[in-house]
């Protein structure tokens, strides 16, 4: 298995075969759509390896960029210790700590915890990071905020509120666009864990520079926050106190985060109501 996985990176076989011996165990953790992650344990050490299995990244995945993230999170509390990253390939130490449940992170104390978590990752400034595939999520959005103003075309209070908020979305786009923050673009419960010393983020390859608005959105959306877990959310990241009205801006954005992934990901899938 191990062999399998590391065909394509010659470098790392021979650093996990001077750190742990050349009979470490290896095993499947996760089969992701990007990337493989496997369990290694030899010389009394458990690491992860992460390697990029499929053949073409879907956009807004660059391993160059992904490097760039790597160091910038280096040594950083929120993050796993890295012990190797190269191109397509990440070994960090193993965390020891459980994955919550999508439900739990919905208790108060929990948000405040990673919303401030999140708020870390954004605290981090990364001014030089590209960000190429944002006109293609920029034009994806604009045709999905349109797709929703004419399902609401029968509620005409809904209605009037959306386009009520609609000018204000321009400037969130846009901030961004001229965002400096680093940015996870996939945070959500599947990629932390809770361990003995904290919370961690796991899986970067997403990220880049960008809205912290937009950042924070995203994880209200994967988990339907209600209104008063997302302003508890919101506020411990970092995004103010979420009036009612930033709250409904809020979920609009939600439709912008939503289409993200309609340019992100290689085959979508519909999402699940409910």
């Amino acid at each position: 298995m191990l062999e399998e996985a590391l065909r394509r990176y010659p470098d790392a076989r021979d650093w996990i075969a001077g750190r742990l011996g050349e009979g470490c165990q290896c095993a499947l953790l996760n089969d992701g759509e990007v990337n493989r992650s496997y369990l290694l344990e030899g010389a009394g050490e458990r690491l992860v390896l992460r390697a990029r299995w499929a053949p073409e990244a879907p956009h807004g995945v660059d391993a160059a960029v992904e490097r760039q993230v790597l160091r910038l999170i280096d040594g950083a509390d929120f993050a796993p210790e890295t012990l190797l990253h190269g191109e397509g390939v990440w070994i960090y130490r193993y965390i020891e700590g459980e994955v919550p449940d999508g439900m739990a992170v919905r208790a108060p104390e929990m948000l405040e915890q990673i919303g401030a978590l999140l708020r870390a990752v954004h605290d981090i400034k990364a001014p030089d990071l590209p960000s190429q595939y944002l006109p293609q999520v920029l034009a994806a959005m604009e045709e999905r905020v349109a797709r929703t103003l004419e399902r609401l075309g029968g509620d005409p209070v809904l209605r009037a509120g959306i386009e009520r908020l609609r000018p204000k979305v321009a400037p969130a786009i846009e901030a961004w666009r001229a965002g400096s923050s680093l940015c996870h673009n996939d945070p959500h419960a599947g990629n932390l864990v809770r361990a003995p010393a904290g919370w961690k983020w796991l899986d970067w390859e997403y990220a880049n520079r960008g809205s912290t608005l937009l950042d924070s959105v995203y994880f209200c959306q994967q988990h339907s926050l209600t209104y008063e877990q997302s302003a508890i959310f919101l506020a411990a990241a970092g995004c103010g106190d979420a009036p009612d009205e930033e709250i409904h801006l809020m979920r609009l954005l939600a439709e912008y985060t939503d289409a993200m992934w309609t340019v992100l990901l290689p085959n979508p899938q519909p999402r699940q109501e409910g």
